[in-house]
């Protein structure tokens, strides 16, 4: 699998399947890798010369310091396409893939034939921050998708190392992984942006 600069980032990108067939690029959803099309590959190769990749920040492509926006993201697939020399491409992106997609379909439409934009959204999109009070001596062992910082017992949690995409006014679930150490009991109380909420 060639790894591919766009703009000093090594993009992993796997192209497979049928020399001389129409081009399809995946684009994965938030958190995968490339390898998540692997059940649709037998498929699709068949019919298509299949473009995979790993977005930024996931899988054995490169992790450059975020904020990441939707244009760097789409532009990046530019990259990996003029590297590969290929005008047109039709796109099949999968959630964040889908809003990638999206972008692409608006500021470089020549370079897309048809496009299949499945469970993905359209809502302008914001960071967010939780901040949780715990009792006691609890202290966060690692969270998924997310970083924090804690003092005492007030804890900030931040999505924006990886920029997630959670829609204004959307509600939010923070993964906990690792243990507290003293119990695993829910934090005592949180709030979202500032707001207070209930767990």
């Amino acid at each position: 699998m060639p790894m591919i600069d766009a703009d000093g980032c090594l993009i992993n990108v796997s192209v497979e399947g049928r020399d001389g067939g129409p081009t399809l690029m995946l684009s994965n959803s938030l958190g995968c890798t490339l390898q998540m099309w692997e059940p649709q590959m037998k498929a699709l190769t068949q019919v298509f010369r299949v473009i995979r990749y790993d977005r930024r920040g996931h899988g054995k492509s490169n992790v450059p310091p975020a904020p990441y926006t939707m244009e760097r993201f789409g532009r990046d697939v530019l990259a990996i396409l003029d590297d590969l020399n290929i005008e047109k491409v039709h796109w099949c992106g999968l959630s964040m893939g889908g809003m990638v997609g999206q972008w692409l379909g608006a500021n470089a439409p020549e370079r897309l034939g048809k496009i299949v934009l499945a469970n993905t959204g359209t809502t302008p999109i914001s960071p967010w921050t939780l901040t949780f009070t715990f009792g006691g001596d609890q202290k966060i062992a690692s969270l998924w998708n997310a970083s924090y910082t804690q003092s005492g017992e007030r804890v900030t949690v931040s999505n924006e190392p990886y920029n997630s995409l959670v829609a204004p006014g959307a509600s939010v679930t923070v993964g906990f992984t690792g243990s507290y150490s003293s119990s695993n009991a829910a934090p005592a109380a949180f709030a979202v942006n500032g707001t207070a909420c209930s767990t």
